[in-house]
């Protein structure tokens, strides 16, 4: 990221908590009410990824817009940015009950509707 946000470089350390506290709060409020979803699978996985795209995106939007983590152009992107892409790779983490298979795959649609979104979408001022 700091090749692309070079201006951000001072506050880009504030992208970690950010994260470590939005991933928190999404899993456990995740875990609480994904079951709600009934027996399907891809439902569970659909309302955790919104749960946990809606979490993460709001902490790491108010450490772009409050703290300088990133100077983006557009920074009211990043929510259903993260949004889109938690529930496509929560989706896929259900679907295939968390196999060994399946966390790649997981990781690979979340970073790159994120990459996407960071590199293309966002911009920096």
């Amino acid at each position: 990221l700091r090749h692309f946000y070079p201006q951000s470089r001072a506050r880009l350390w504030l992208w970690i908590p950010a994260s470590m506290i939005g991933f928190s709060i999404g899993a456990r409020l995740g875990a609480r009410v994904a079951p709600m979803a009934g027996e399907n699978q891809l439902a569970v996985g659909f309302v955790f990824g919104i749960v946990m795209g809606t979490s993460l995106g709001v902490v790491e939007w108010a450490a772009i817009q409050f703290g300088g983590a990133l100077k983006t152009a557009k920074p009211y992107l990043w929510i259903p940015t993260t949004i889109a892409a938690w529930v496509l790779g929560e989706t896929i983490a259900f679907q295939f009950r968390f196999s060994l298979t399946s966390v790649p795959l997981t990781a690979l649609a979340i970073a790159f509707v994120s990459g996407i979104a960071l590199l293309w979408w966002i911009r920096p001022r």
